[in-house]
């Protein structure tokens, strides 16, 4: 293992290396993406809705966000694809499924990835839209901020500089356990989209009892969540002086 010697596959015949190191690129690009519009989508959606509370966006904003929070992954996945069946029978056919290469053509790439970013994401971000709508509202009843609000700050000077660091810090902690969950609903978009990434690999394996694959998606599956777990802790850190890394 500390060599990157994960044996050989029991179906496709070769190095289990081999075979996650040309699935590893599509499962990047859908896990990179994927985590930037959760993680964007879902901190600015709660913040609207916070402070615009008892608004009609905010009522949009969690009806939208107890919609995404409800609808199944698959779900989602299967009716963007016949979203894109449907613009390819009209001639459009930019949204597609399959996976072209960033280095092959970017626009083709991107054109790729965005339904399969959107179904990945969704669940996530209602998830981080409802944490962050709690926060700010728990950091808007704050004594300091009734304060810079009656020194006659501007508003967003206090959001920027008093309100948006704390109330940030829930959700970097959070962060951890979802992109965990975005590991495992990323298997069932690479599935669906037929992106031929590590998930896609690692159904297929269990389909035919490749043991071998198996257990190198599972060993690389822990060593991403370690490594964005260790990210998570740093920024979270950074932002808040009460956390001391030992």
């Amino acid at each position: 293992m500390l060599h990157g010697n994960f044996g050989e596959s029991l179906t496709v015949g070769l190095p289990v290396s081999t075979v996650l190191w040309r699935a590893l690129p599509p499962t990047l690009s859908l896990m990179i993406g994927g985590m930037v519009l959760w993680l964007v989508t879902g901190v600015l959606a709660g913040t609207v809705s916070a402070l615009r509370s008892g608004s009609l966006a905010d009522r949009a904003v969690t009806g939208a966000v107890l919609a995404a929070a409800v609808v199944p992954t698959f779900v989602l996945a299967l009716f963007l694809l016949i979203v894109s069946t449907s613009l390819a029978r009209s001639g459009h056919l930019w949204l597609q499924p399959g996976y072209v290469p960033l280095t092959h053509s970017p626009v083709q790439w991107l054109g790729r990835m965005i339904l399969p970013w959107i179904a990945v994401a969704a669940t996530q971000a209602g998830v981080t839209a409802r944490l962050t709508r709690t926060a700010v509202l728990d950091v808007l009843g704050e004594d300091y901020i009734r304060t810079a609000y009656a020194k006659g700050l501007a508003e967003p000077d206090i959001f920027w500089r008093h309100v948006l660091r704390p109330a940030i810090i829930p959700v970097l902690a959070s962060v951890g356990v979802g992109f965990g969950t975005l590991l495992a609903s990323a298997a069932i978009v690479d599935e669906v989209f037929a992106l031929g990434g590590i998930g896609q690999a690692f159904l297929t394996a269990v389909q035919a009892g490749d043991l071998m694959i198996v257990m190198g998606t599972v060993l690389l599956t822990v060593i991403l969540i370690s490594l964005v777990n260790l990210v998570a802790d740093l920024c979270q850190a950074m932002l808040d002086p009460q956390v001391h890394l030992n």
